[in-house]
């Protein structure tokens, strides 16, 4: 229990540092350059920890930092502190947030720019990799004993929202990429960029995720039970950020996409209920970690 509150203590520290020293910070004073690639005006942003990174790829990853800041991070020190008292439950939204942020600072070390904060980013991926796998091995046990869990979690909800929403994120990566395929063109998301670093983290490692977790939740396999909610965490983090980073692109494009902002309302709704009602199933006398 001793190492779990020390790296603990250093991921609550280093996600406070990063995100309170990003471009979060200096969203006021950030300034941004139009330059010319293949035809097209792209605005780059000249000033601050994302100098030298799209706008639109800035705004975004502004909002994933604001969403760390204020609604992730308080929600990982309240379930950490449930976790050193036994819970299960607490315990679960634990793995999932820790494998959300080894998720985000993976892609942000290979998607941006090389900037100052390249070793905390770093160090914050691997942290969350480690500490959440030590976890999940740590809880295994205890959610496999624990039939009332699974007789009470909504199986059938759950994995077909996984399901729907790995195939919606596919064919929306699909959209942004499938005309430069077919045609030969650069897509415009990867203008200021080397590569489609995010599309192929969702293409490649999200779709398949969920798809394959609703399966098996559908199957009741009892592992499918604990990276379900991973699942649950990722959409509503992600679907969060998107809708601050689309308010915050508003600011300097002058254009809001409403179309877009309200199809990622739908989905975060959707996540935030159905991870309420995974916290709320079975007694907590029921669900504490076996010792």
């Amino acid at each position: 229990m001793k190492k779990f509150i020390i790296i603990f203590t250093l991921i609550i520290s280093f996600m406070t540092l990063v995100t309170s020293m990003t471009g979060f910070r200096s969203l006021k004073n950030m300034k941004f350059e139009k330059i010319e690639k293949s035809g097209d005006f792209v605005p780059l942003v000249s000033s601050g920890i994302y100098k030298g990174n799209p706008l639109y790829f800035t705004t975004a990853a502004i909002g994933f930092d604001a969403v760390r800041l204020f609604i992730s991070l308080p929600i990982l020190i309240l379930a950490f502190i449930f976790y050193l008292r036994g819970s299960l439950k607490a315990s679960i939204i634990l793995a999932g947030i820790l494998f959300n942020y080894f998720y985000q600072y993976f892609e942000f070390v290979m998607a941006f720019t090389y900037n100052r904060m390249f070793l905390l980013y770093t160090l914050n991926f691997s942290l969350s990799f480690i500490t959440g796998s030590m976890l999940i091995i740590s809880i295994s046990k205890a959610l496999t004993n624990s039939k009332k869990f699974q007789e009470r979690f909504p199986v059938k909800t759950i994995a077909g929202f996984l399901i729907t929403g790995g195939f919606l994120l596919l064919l929306k990566c699909l959209g942004e990429t499938g005309n430069s395929l077919i045609g030969g063109i650069q897509p415009h998301t990867m203008i200021g960029q080397h590569t489609l670093w995010d599309q192929a983290m969702d293409i490649g490692i999200i779709f398949p995720f969920c798809l394959i977790t609703g399966i098996l939740l559908l199957k009741r396999i009892s592992f499918s039970y604990l990276i379900s909610v991973s699942g649950l965490i990722f959409f509503a983090n992600l679907t969060m950020s998107v809708i601050i980073g689309e308010i915050i692109s508003s600011r300097f494009t002058g254009i809001l996409n409403i179309p877009g902002i309200i199809v990622f309302s739908i989905l975060e709704i959707l996540s935030i209920i159905f991870i309420l009602r995974v916290i709320g199933v079975g007694k907590s006398s029921d669900l504490v970690l076996l010792k």
